[in-house]
């Protein structure tokens, strides 16, 4: 599935030349409107034409198409607006409007089809708030409202409370029937939502990594001198990623890339805790060497289950462990039951211990364990020999042990 590679925002501290939605001080609990619109664009994704790495030129018919985008209009759709203010952004229509609110508020978000390019149905799913099923703009055949396809002329009113889990930046995208033509071309967007008593920051810079056509983008520019440039003063800081715990550093070049690269908010919604660790150890000066570049690569690669596994393995390791006693055996039936018992592969534990192993959770069991092993992040161990007994055991590999390290959020400052 083609999806966002990342969406992410980095913001600067500092005062506020905002907008209302974080006005220092304002009251809780208000009501925030936002006009949207689907609107058909010719999209240069390289308008010099030119790959300054290569020293190539690109060619114009790989570069430019049409497209639909998300738009922001004054109320009623009267005219268009900036998706972003231009102090945070360049002016760019990908991605879309930057939606901003306060743990409290609630939003209405005034969606209206204009898409007379594809003249498809589309609609506006968002990530991190609350809702009531008849805003959340996901298509499901059979079941769903008009808020999953709003028809082209037509209008929707999705509306959303930022409640306490909340906080922090999440993305938005259509989910209509055409959501990956949609999501391809360019129908994405952010929204930045602070906590109640959360300073807000001078800018936000959205970063978007993206395929779209034969390129990987950012904010639907490709090349060096084609993609956004984000300015800032000396002094100021780059927060990204404030709600995994620590206190916000720059993130070192060697590993920021990688990570925009590897987050993907779509295909990873249930490892968001893990990518939010990285994250913050590779920001943090304290932890930063914890984090790997290979990392990043290994956690894309990782679904929930063969990362809970992995999970407990290494905590069954370093549970009251000395150093030298982190790499022990463990029996294959163990880590079976343990797999059962956490509910993966569709097994349950109950209260006595007893664990449910039909034979397709002997079989994904059996898929995960090969899946870590390839990664090498635990090892089959065949130095190990019990008369007797099914001679299969496993250990946490030294890599396996760095890299959980790196997924663990950074213990908090004394």
């Amino acid at each position: 599935m083609r999806t966002l590679a990342i969406a992410g925002v980095l913001a600067l501290a500092g005062f506020g030349i905002y907008e209302a939605a974080f006005a220092e001080g304002a009251p809780a609990g208000r009501t925030i409107d936002y006009w949207v619109a689907a609107v058909p664009v010719v999209w240069n994704i390289a308008p010099n034409g030119h790959d300054a790495i290569m020293g190539t030129m690109v060619s114009r018919p790989d570069t430019v198409r049409g497209t639909v985008v998300y738009r922001r209009y004054s109320p009623h759709w009267r005219k268009p607006e900036p998706n972003a203010p231009r102090s945070s952004s360049d002016g760019l229509l990908i991605p879309g409007p930057l939606i901003q609110a306060r743990v409290g508020d609630q939003l209405r978000i005034h969606f209206k089809n204009m898409d007379t390019l594809r003249r498809e149905p589309h609609s506006m799913h968002f990530h991190g708030v609350h809702y009531e099923p008849s805003s959340d703009g996901a298509y499901v055949p059979g079941f769903s409202g008009e808020d999953a396809m709003v028809r082209p002329g037509h209008t929707y009113t999705y509306v959303l409370n930022a409640g306490d889990d909340s906080a922090g930046v999440w993305p938005y995208h259509d989910h209509s029937p055409s959501m990956m033509d949609s999501i391809e071309g360019g129908m994405y967007g952010m929204l930045s939502i602070l906590g109640r008593h959360e300073r807000a920051p001078d800018r936000e810079f959205e970063v978007v990594l993206a395929p779209m056509g034969k390129f990987m983008t950012i904010d639907g520019r490709a090349f060096v001198g084609n993609t956004p440039i984000f300015r800032a003063k000396v002094g100021e800081l780059v927060k990204m990623a404030k709600d995994a715990g620590f206190t916000p550093q720059a993130v070192p070049i060697k590993l920021l890339f990688p990570l925009l690269e590897g987050a993907s908010l779509e295909e990873d919604e249930d490892l968001h805790t893990l990518w939010a660790a990285l994250l913050a150890n590779a920001a943090s000066p304290e932890n930063e060497e914890r984090v790997r570049p290979a990392f990043i690569a290994t956690l894309r690669q990782l679904s929930r289950d063969e990362a809970e596994l992995l999970n407990w393995v290494y905590t069954r390791a370093t549970n009251g462990m000395p150093e030298q006693d982190l790499f022990q055996p463990i029996h294959e039936t163990e880590m079976l039951e343990a797999y059962a018992g956490l509910g993966l592969g569709g097994g349950r534990g109950n209260g006595d211990g007893a664990r449910s192993i039909t034979a397709a959770v002997n079989w994904l069991f059996g898929s995960c364990l090969g899946t870590l092993e390839a990664e090498q992040l635990i090892r089959t161990r065949f130095d190990i020999i019990k008369v007797g007994e099914r001679n299969t055991f496993y250990s946490l590999t030294y890599r396996g042990f760095q890299f959980v390290t790196a997924c663990r959020p950074p213990k908090p400052k004394s």
